[in-house]
């Protein structure tokens, strides 16, 4: 009698890579979309994606551990502390400052006396017991939002190189999406469908809420057009990621990244652009670099007229008046002491807490009671998101803070050691450094605004992220290569 054949462990393994595969496509695919995830609806979409990311995740790492009798390789201790520190920080932060402890010791904590007094002045008796946070409500929420990050962060340091490219090529579609959306916006108007209901019509918004949003998108997606663009020829051209331009693609090539530059200069935000600049200079510096075995000094010159005319091209196409205006000398200052202003009272709070925090998530609560006389309105974000980060978390977020400053500095030396001199750049190499370049981008720009906090932003960052962390081990340099 004919008996199936019986799926071995390496099939198991391709299937729960598929699965990882799909549902982390589908996040990134999503998360943009309403609002760039800043919405109930759109945070409960994401958050369960995520949770079927995570489930798929520690399938494929059993399946894998199963599979396998190689033995993992070795990294600096440190390295894996440092990873795990950050992947389950959700975890341990909800755990600090969600578990409760008795109202004697929580009022001895630093911030917290006030708050019981004004309960006793309203003859309200306070719990046995409280939890650290200020506002556990927003606690939960917050973590619970930054779940799908933090899934998206530790995928992209498992999964392989091809199924990275075709993740890296989604985000790109995505970017051109929000490219297409803006372009509509534009020649439709206030008036324009594609708004879809936002109250911010009239400015280049994308599926976003805040020009600032789609800025920032968009930033972090210039860098991953350099590389399909610089990336060298594969073997075997199928499937989404073999979508590189080459001979009569380059022309749409060209166009699109010339689209999504003039849709970022009309959005004018000034944080969105100067940052996306930095970016620029590396994405320069790296294409001369991976060409300069076959341009010569006089083709290389030529490369960076030809980058700065089509930067000039694009400034002359949005029209320069109202690009000025946004950096009137007036204008930048009273917006800048705005900003500065919500620094120092979120920096006082910081102190008045310090070192337990508020709590994440607890800004908008406990910061009407710091902010200062002349900024008028409702404040839901610090709009410099690590002062923000220091007085929620307090003294919490030193480990996150010193985690991400030697991860990026560790893999820094080793993408250097990987490529000596006069060398040419390979594919894995270049991905993880374009992908650093895009993660740069949000980092530098939430020094003026809150993009952390948007779901869709922190999920793509979070991603580049751990592209630019996947370690490099001895053969990984050589294996990654198509």
């Amino acid at each position: 009698m004919d008996t199936a054949p019986r799926a071995g462990p390496n099939h198991t393994r391709a299937d729960t890579s598929t699965w990882v595969f799909f549902c982390l496509a589908t996040l990134l695919t999503l998360a943009p979309l309403m609002r760039g995830g800043n919405r109930q609806l759109a945070i409960g979409v994401l958050l369960a994606v995520g949770l079927f990311t995570l489930a798929s995740l520690i399938t494929h790492k059993l399946s894998a551990a199963a599979s396998t009798r190689q033995p993992a390789p070795s990294r600096p201790k440190l390295w894996t502390a440092a990873i795990a520190l950050l992947a389950t920080s959700p975890l341990w932060l909800a755990l600090l400052q969600l578990t409760p402890i008795p109202a004697e010791l929580w009022t001895s904590l630093a911030g917290r006396q006030d708050y019981l007094s004004a309960l006793g002045s309203i003859g309200q008796q306070p719990p046995e017991l409280l939890p650290l946070s200020l506002n556990p409500n927003a606690t939960r929420a917050a973590l619970w939002s930054a779940l799908p990050a933090s899934v998206a962060f530790v995928a992209a340091l498992m999964l392989q190189r091809r199924d990275t490219d075709r993740l890296l090529a989604i985000l790109l579609a995505a970017a051109a999406v929000q490219t297409l959306i803006a372009v509509l916006q534009i020649g439709g108007g206030k008036t324009s469908l594609f708004y879809f209901g936002s109250s911010h019509a009239g400015s280049v918004i994308g599926t976003f809420n805040n020009r600032n949003h789609l800025a920032d998108f968009l930033g972090m997606s210039v860098p991953l057009w350099f590389y399909f663009a610089l990336r060298s020829s594969p073997k075997h051209r199928t499937g989404i990621a073999r979508l590189i331009p080459r001979n009569a693609w380059w022309p749409v090539w060209i166009v699109f990244g010339f689209a999504m530059v003039v849709v970022l200069l009309l959005t004018q935000s000034r944080g969105g652009l100067l940052s996306t600049s930095l970016a620029l200079i590396g994405c320069g510096w790296l294409m001369l670099r991976t060409q300069s075995q076959q341009l010569s000094p006089r083709m290389r010159w030529a490369a960076i007229a030809a980058l700065a005319f089509t930067i000039v091209a694009a400034l002359i196409s949005v029209g320069l008046e109202d690009l000025a205006k946004r950096v009137q000398a007036d204008r930048l200052i009273v917006d800048a002491n705005v900003r500065n202003a919500y620094t120092l009272s979120t920096v006082q709070a910081l102190q008045h807490f310090w070192p337990w925090g508020s709590g994440a998530g607890t800004f908008e609560a406990v910061f009407p009671r710091f902010q200062d006389l002349q900024t008028i309105g409702y404040v839901e974000y610090a709009h410099n998101d690590y002062p923000q980060l220091l007085m929620e978390l307090g003294i919490f977020a030193l480990p996150l803070i010193a985690a991400v400053l030697y991860l990026a500095i560790y893999q820094l030396r080793q993408l250097k050691r990987s490529t000596p001199p006069r060398k040419t750049i390979r594919n894995s190499t270049l991905q993880r450094q374009l992908a650093g370049l895009g993660a740069l981008v949000l980092l530098l720009h939430s020094t003026v605004e809150f993009n952390t906090h948007i779901p869709a932003l922190a999920i793509t960052c979070a991603f580049l992220a751990g592209v630019y962390l996947r370690p490099i081990t001895a053969t990984s340099s050589a294996s990654d290569e198509d």
